[in-house]
């Protein structure tokens, strides 16, 4: 219900296409004096006058100016009048219609079109004035008719060539499949509009059609597809500058975004529409948004500001007499009351918006109301009037069912007429077929010029074939060309990877080396107490090892680089290698006071390379150690799992911050330091992966700042390969 009314009130500006032919002239103070006295003009330039005024008056209209355009337009009309000016009396008479339809008032607007569409059918204005007749019924709940004159309107735009009208219609009869619910019919036509959209390079019907497109999808709750239309309608109104249709855009985006429930983005959205209506002094575009904005609020449960938009929104709509917005207010209202549980305030706002629907006729609005009504006194514990007003929606469902099956009914005759159109098309395509051959009959008589021309045919193709011969030699050159231009962007990154990585070594690797240099030189001289001694010697142990480590990082990453790593698998296990890890890094864990816990199973084997296993856990828990805060726990496991080995290092030091998570394993990321400020490399966990990725298995992570971190590694399990042979007969398989 929600959602529904939002996409209601807006669809009165986006679902239907209203097309005129309007300039871009602005209507001004001079021009509404003049307008109504009648100079010593000729006719022609008299009815160039009333034309430009009917086009700006469409132009108010469409910005929202709707009592500006209202007193335009009675100076146009009388002024067509006094001339017998036919044309301007018509396009006068369907804006009056259409300016019906912007206040609200669906009656009346059908009175008046349907009158002057049986008078001006076959003037100029006949389409304008049929398709703003047909949006009436639409609006007013009458979707068959609606229907029914769309597709009068669209054979005679097809009959007349007029491609712009025929694809506004499609759009029409799309958006009514639309409202019905049957969304194949309405995506058909509306790729029929696009169709001749792209025909016409017509970008305004595109905008349009975009928007209604990306509106239904938002129904359909493809919210993937709703935005990449409502973008594609946002970036093509933006290209051709068009700030009305960048104004819709931007509101179907925010009901979008409300939707999906990113109300940020939302009220940028609504903000950003506001601004550009307000510039363009458009009035009954702020009015939505603010209900809008007042809908959001409500999803917020922020009633106070929920009710001050509505309120705002209801003083507008008041100004300019739309009733439209009326109705949605005061339901809008209702739903704030009925939220502090003021039920009897919440009963007069939704009285009145009842009212009001049944001002306009709309089936639709009323059962809406309805609903509520039933709700509300339900909720106060008035059970007598709640089964009242139940009963009532339920016969006002039962209609709207018994609308949509005549709907039903119209759609299909309407697909049996298309289906006749093509067989017509194909008995024609019959019949061209056959002047076709008996035009062949008739050329046996020319065979001379046959012979000739089967001459020039034979020399053609021979020339045909050595173009064609030709073109195969050069898209060979073209593709050793860039064979060769691959091969040197291969070797320029190949050499580039080889200045980074002598850089990065040199530089890790000086540091280290010149404090061994120095620790050598202080124990040369033999002036160390005992403890110093001890102490230095302990200092030499982690740099070596330090550097040690660095060298096969830096190796192995150069080697797989090179691809000149190749593993050789056989069984490995896993607690034996996490052990002799264990030892080459206690030393460090000692100096953190940090226990490693081996709990992997002593009888848990795995298929891998023993060099690249031991690398893979010598970087991941030298990582653990390194980001562990002293006197912690790093824990070793592994699990089976769906016939594979889940090896797992935990810690519960500083984790991985959301921003570093997704370089982690890129090589020569910017490594941090560690809990003790220790350094690293940048490529353990790259070279982690790599070598996971060789093993036939993956490495993964979860962490959570300030908590911790686990990274896993899935491995093949060797039992499931052996399958009892004590691992004699397994053989090393590597894939090339």
């Amino acid at each position: 219900m929600r959602t529904l009314s939002v996409i209601l009130f807006i669809a009165f500006t986006s679902a239907f296409s209203i097309f005129a032919y309007s300039s871009d002239n602005r209507f001004s103070d001079t021009d509404a004096e003049s307008a109504g006295a009648i100079t010593h003009q000729s006719f022609d330039e008299a009815a160039e006058e009333v034309d430009k005024l009917n086009s700006q008056a469409h132009d108010l209209i469409e910005r929202g100016n709707l009592d500006r355009a209202g007193e335009i337009l009675q100076i146009t009309e009388s002024k067509a009048q006094s001339m017998n000016y036919t044309e301007g009396i018509a396009q006068a008479r369907a804006y009056q219609g259409m300016l019906y339809l912007h206040r609200g008032y669906y009656n009346k607007a059908i009175e008046l079109l349907r009158e002057i569409f049986i008078k001006y059918e076959d003037t100029d204005a006949g389409l304008t004035i049929g398709n703003l007749l047909g949006n009436a019924y639409q609006y007013n709940g009458n979707s068959k008719e609606a229907l029914r004159i769309y597709h009068e309107l669209l054979e005679r735009a097809k009959r007349e060539e007029d491609l712009k009208f025929e694809a506004a219609l499609e759009q029409n009869v799309a958006a009514v499949y639309d409202l019905l619910g049957d969304y194949s019919s309405a995506l058909k036509h509306y790729f029929n509009s696009l169709e001749i959209a792209d025909s016409r390079a017509d970008t305004s019907v595109k905008i349009v059609a975009y928007s209604n497109i990306g509106t239904l999808y938002h129904v359909l709750e493809n919210y993937d597809n709703a935005e990449r239309y409502l973008l594609e309608s946002l970036e093509l109104s933006r290209i051709t500058n068009s700030p009305s249709d960048i104004s819709r855009a931007l509101n179907n985006l925010g009901i979008l975004k409300r939707s999906l429930g990113k109300y940020d983005e939302a009220v940028d959205h609504y903000n950003e529409s506001l601004q550009i209506a307000e510039k363009l002094g458009n009035i009954t575009s702020p009015i939505r948004i603010l209900f809008n904005m007042g809908n959001i609020y409500l999803d917020l449960e922020e009633y106070e500001k929920a009710e001050e938009a509505f309120q705002e929104s209801m003083i507008q709509s008041r100004e300019i007499n739309l009733i439209q917005g009326e109705y949605y207010n005061n339901i809008g209202l209702g739903d704030v009351r009925k939220a502090f549980g003021e039920y009897d305030d919440a009963i007069v706002h939704f009285r009145e918006a009842l009212k009001i629907a049944k001002e306009l006729s709309s089936t639709e609005m009323e059962s809406a109301v309805l609903e509520r009504l039933w709700m509300t006194y339900e909720d106060a514990g008035d059970y007598r009037e709640a089964f009242t007003y139940l009963n009532l929606h339920k016969d006002f469902s039962d209609s709207l069912q018994s609308a949509e099956h005549d709907e039903a009914i119209a759609r299909y005759e309407t697909m049996f007429d298309l289906r006749s159109e093509r067989e017509q098309n194909r008995l024609l395509e019959e019949k061209l077929d056959a002047q076709q051959k008996a035009n062949s009959a008739v050329g046996i008589s020319f065979l001379v010029i046959a012979l000739a021309a089967f001459f020039f045919f034979f020399f053609y193709r021979k020339k045909k074939e050595h173009v064609y011969h030709l073109k195969i030699q050069n898209e060979e050159l073209e593709r050793l060309h860039e064979q060769v231009d691959n091969q040197k962007e291969e070797l320029s990154q190949l050499n580039h990877t080889k200045d980074k990585l002598f850089s990065i070594l040199a530089h890790d690797l000086r540091s280290p080396v010149s404090k061994l240099q120095s620790l050598v030189m202080l124990i040369q001289e033999d002036d160390l107490e005992e403890v110093e001694m001890s102490d230095l010697i302990s200092q030499l142990d982690l740099q070596l090892q330090y550097s040690i480590r660095t060298l096969e990082n830096y190796l192995s990453w150069a080697q797989s680089q090179m691809k000149g790593l190749k593993p050789v698998f056989r069984p490995v296990n896993l607690h034996v290698n996490v052990e002799e890890v264990t030892d080459m890094l206690n030393q460090l864990a000692d100096q953190k006071q940090i226990h490693i816990n081996n709990r992997i199973d002593e009888d848990l084997y795995v298929i891998a390379d023993q060099n690249m296993i031991l690398v893979i856990l010598q970087n991941l828990i030298s990582n653990a150690l390194k980001f562990s805060h002293p006197d912690s726990l790093v824990t070793v496991d592994a699990e089976k799992e769906a016939g594979r080995i889940i090896l797992s290092v935990r810690d519960k030091g500083v984790g991985i911050t959301e921003e570093k998570q997704g370089e982690i394993f890129q090589a020569f990321n910017k490594s941090r330091q560690g809990t003790k400020n220790e350094k690293g490399t940048g490529l353990g966990l790259s070279i982690c992966r790599e070598f996971a990725e060789q093993l036939r298995g993956k490495i993964w992570y979860e962490s959570t700042f300030g908590e911790g971190t686990t990274f896993y590694v899935a491995l093949e399990d060797a039992e499931n390969i052996s399958a009892g042979t004590g691992f004699k007969n397994v053989t090393s398989i590597q894939e090339n």
